[in-house]
């Protein structure tokens, strides 16, 4: 096999995962470690401020305004950078969009990994994520 089937293989979806007993509590316990204990939590803390800028971002592209950029600060705090009207529903959107965006993509993540999609995902979130 070439190494490039061996790639696609990998990226395709596979049978579904079932959520029940263990998983479910490791998955949980890999959760609460992951918030509980802090110098873990410094790092993910970061993926979360960029999905949420990246929300800001994407909304704002998405109902015409122009994105230019974001700032992710050492505090784990940032902001998302777009250019349009000062008022309007499509700032109202831009400045909300962020604050659900991590909530979202976790639960969109969680709901395309039940059948077996997470491969593909990852896939498609790595270089998102690169990009950004």
């Amino acid at each position: 096999m070439d190494t490039i089937s061996e790639v696609w293989a990998r990226v395709l979806p596979e049978d579904g995962v079932a959520l029940t007993g263990g998983p479910v509590v490791a998955v949980l316990v890999a959760a609460l470690v992951a918030v509980a204990f802090d110098p873990l939590w410094r790092v993910l803390r970061l993926a979360v401020t960029l999905v949420h800028e990246l929300g800001h971002a994407s909304v704002g592209v998405l109902v015409g305004r122009r994105f230019t950029g974001f700032v992710l600060r050492g505090d784990m705090s940032g902001h998302a950078v777009t250019v349009g009207p000062a008022g309007g529903p499509g700032r109202i959107l831009t400045t909300w969009a962020g604050y659900p965006a991590p909530a979202v993509v976790g639960a969109v993540a969680v709901v395309l990994a039940l059948p077996g999609w997470s491969a593909p995902v990852l896939t498609v979130v790595l270089p998102v994520l690169l990009a950004a």
